[in-house]
């Protein structure tokens, strides 16, 4: 019929980001006509993207919704991906069919691909039904405060929070009330008592002139007001301050002047957040917003919004700010990802080694799709450096896979960049379970690259608790997603973050030199290892405090604690706290363990006691009983008293008490040992055992 082909003529003339609307308008207007039946018909042979998500949407009409959620999965991107509003009709059609767990899982695919705001409005509803459902990996408490409306942002964080596993609460203060809020040790802010406090500003703020005559002491006047602030929040409540830079406005009437002179308005904007950058503590994090705004592919400002309702930035930008600040909280709870696995053919070069071998692949030039692989592995050799592990996951000949990284010239990668390589033929959902039980991480610090839409969607359906980002087999896009995705963001670079692939990557030698061992003293004795320790101080906190964010395993407790509440608790009196930083023959693997107690005349308690898993199995955990049985000996204490506090992750120490000595006490999970009477485990296998304070690292009082 003419009238059906009219209503399905120009569907794949349509961009992707307008596809949505005008499907679903077509679908109105078949309705209206009564001719869903005949455009059912006509859509059954067609394949491309648009007519698939007309058939899906007509078919909503027939009250079938499993067959709906069918053929509402076959609709894909030309190049296979998932797309956003797709997945959000599935996840409602699931949540109707009283499914939420699957309802909540297709959420979280969606927030991946990170859709525009107008898709948090739409999702808005479900989100708040899913949220009982949701895997809950740490809880926090934020507060929105600014000189701006803060409502508009929290919706987009609460339903990112979601996709991370991130429980929080929130508190937003009065409308540009910030500074009374903070000034004020009774006000909202200081009772809620914030983990985070997210500070949103702007330009206004700063009281500039088009043209400033002394910019250099004005510039450094409004810093020192602004560290005025921080300070003043900082003493009010333990938390992390994360503020955003200040952009430029978007009209500047000196135009190019603006940046060249140094009074120009953006000139001086510039220098207060570089000075901002190189000033401020370690507890305020200045978030790079002029980058943000750069790349933001609507407005970033938009001058109706913050006259009517003193909105800023623009609703446009509120889904690439939330991303932002997002990253930076799951940084500073310990929640970035640790393992990039990704697949080799057509991944990280194009073809298949297999069958074009050495010759026939496309890596470097002078194949401009070569070249663009070629920087896919430049970025992941970037992540290596910076502690991110490598981990190969491919279905391919071990010898075929490991050849390229051996001797293919265009090759930035090499064999020993990964701390793991399975190419073989088993499921990929299995070597990714095998890689993670090699390294000693949880599958939900692994993010997984494929190609293959198939693939990955069974790794979605088998590990959902791997990030498994859209890709297709154009390598630039590869670097897009991880850029989008923000899934090893790290707001620190300490010593450990640098030595910890080579640490990892050490990991298979010693246990090639445990299987080769008679017994398990032999093997310790063998490594050669060497222990440091001492008191936490300002040369350790930082790394303490992400050690302490980041370890779940071998956790006793798994307590989290800000830097500001380590620096807190190093300088205290009250407390005895101690690092420990292990090398062996193989490896320096640096600091890699905690314990914490709390130090009473009587009874010392312990608070934390941790330790990173490539270590698990050295008998570190007996050197650490050991200075803190001997410390709390020398001290006049008679007990050491601990608590086991179980997690889904640290069933690891659930014996550890126990193993050395201590008794049930009179609560559940808490233990005693009797100082008097305990047997502390002996020194052994470690080479240089010599106290911190006989080498000269600084230790306090206790």
């Amino acid at each position: 019929m003419k009238q059906v082909a009219w209503l399905l003529s120009g569907l794949q003339e349509y961009p992707l980001s307008r596809l949505g609307a005008f499907v679903e308008h077509r679908a109105g207007l078949i309705r209206e006509a009564g001719l869903r039946r005949e455009a059912n018909i006509a859509l059954e042979n067609r394949n491309d993207t648009a007519s698939r998500w007309l058939r899906a949407v007509l078919s909503e009409d027939e009250g079938a919704p499993a067959q709906t959620q069918l053929l509402f999965a076959r609709v894909t991107t030309p190049a296979g991906c998932q797309i956003a509003d797709v997945l959000l009709r599935r996840a409602r059609l699931a949540a109707r069919c009283g499914d939420g767990a699957d309802a909540t899982q297709l959420l979280r695919e969606a927030l991946q691909l990170h859709p525009d705001y107008p898709f948090y409005l739409r999702a808005e509803s479900l989100v708040k039904k899913c949220m009982p459902l949701r895997p809950t990996r740490r809880r926090t408490r934020v507060a929105l405060l600014g000189s701006c409306t803060t409502s508009l942002l929290r919706p987009v964080l609460d339903i990112l929070f979601l996709r991370d596993g991130i429980e929080a609460e929130f508190y937003e203060g009065p409308f540009a009330s910030y500074r009374q809020e903070i000034a004020d040790k009774d006000s909202g802010l200081c009772t809620f008592g914030p983990d985070f406090v997210i500070l949103l500003l702007n330009w206004r703020d700063l009281g500039l002139s088009d043209l400033t005559s002394s910019p250099s002491a004005v510039a450094k006047q409004i810093v020192a007001e602004l560290r005025d602030v921080h300070d003043q929040l900082l003493s009010r409540c333990a938390c992390q301050i994360i503020q955003p830079s200040f952009t430029p406005p978007s009209g500047e009437p000196c135009n190019a002047l603006s940046s060249l002179l140094p009074g120009g308005r953006t000139h001086v904007i510039r220098e207060i957040n570089r000075m901002l950058w190189e000033s401020v503590s370690a507890q305020v994090t200045i978030l790079d917003a002029e980058r943000l705004a750069a790349q933001c592919p609507g407005q970033w400002e938009s001058p109706i919004q913050w006259s009517s309702a003193r909105v800023y930035p623009a609703p446009d930008a509120y889904p690439m700010l939330a991303e932002q600040l997002s990253s930076f909280i799951r940084a500073l709870l310990g929640l970035s990802s640790k393992v990039l696995a990704v697949d080799l053919d057509n991944t990280l070069w194009g073809g298949i080694i297999g069958e074009e071998g050495l010759g026939g692949i496309q890596l470097g030039g002078p194949s401009a799709a070569g070249e663009r692989y070629q920087e896919v592995q430049r970025y992941l050799k970037g992540l290596r450096e910076r502690g991110v592990l490598l981990a190969v996951v491919s279905k391919n000949n071990f010898n075929d896979a490991a050849s390229v990284f051996q001797h293919h010239q265009g090759s930035v990668l090499k064999l020993e960049d990964f701390a793991s390589f399975k190419a073989n033929w088993e499921d990929k959902s299995a070597n990714l379970t095998a890689v993670a039980m090699d390294l000693g991480l949880g599958l939900d610090s692994f993010v997984f690259l494929d190609d293959n839409p198939a693939e990955r969607a069974r790794v979605r359906a088998e590990l959902p608790e791997v990030v498994t980002p859209e890709i297709s087999t154009e390598p630039a896009g590869t670097i897009v997603a991880l850029e989008r995705g923000l899934y090893f963001q790290t707001l620190r670079l300490t010593d450990e973050d640098e030595i910890r692939a080579a640490s990892y990557a050490a990991l298979a030698s010693s246990q090639a030199l445990r299987q080769a061992a008679s017994s398990l003293d032999e093997y310790l004795r063998s490594l050669q290892m060497e222990i440091d320790w001492g008191a936490v101080d300002v040369n350790t906190c930082e790394r303490v405090t992400q050690l302490i964010n980041k370890t779940n395993q071998f956790n006793l407790t798994t307590k989290r604690y800000s830097q500001a509440e380590v620096q807190h608790r190093m300088v205290s009196q009250d407390f005895w706290f101690r690092w420990y930083r292990l090398r062996d023959r193989f490896a320096d693997h640096g600091l890699i363990a905690v314990v914490l107690a709390e130090a009473a005349s009587e009874e010392w308690t312990v608070d934390l006691w941790l330790m990173s898993c490539r270590v698990i199995g050295r008998g570190v955990e007996g050197f650490m009983l050991r200075d803190l049985g001997e410390a709390a000996r020398r001290s006049g204490a008679a007990r050491l008293r601990a608590r086991y506090i179980p997690t889904a992750k640290n069933q690891l120490v659930e014996d550890l008490l126990p193993r050395f000595g201590f008794l049930g006490a009179d609560e559940p999970s808490e233990f005693v040992l009797d100082l008097a009477s305990a047997y502390l485990p002996p020194r052994r296998f470690f080479g240089n055992a010599v106290p911190a304070e006989q080498a000269g690292v600084a230790v306090g009082s206790r």
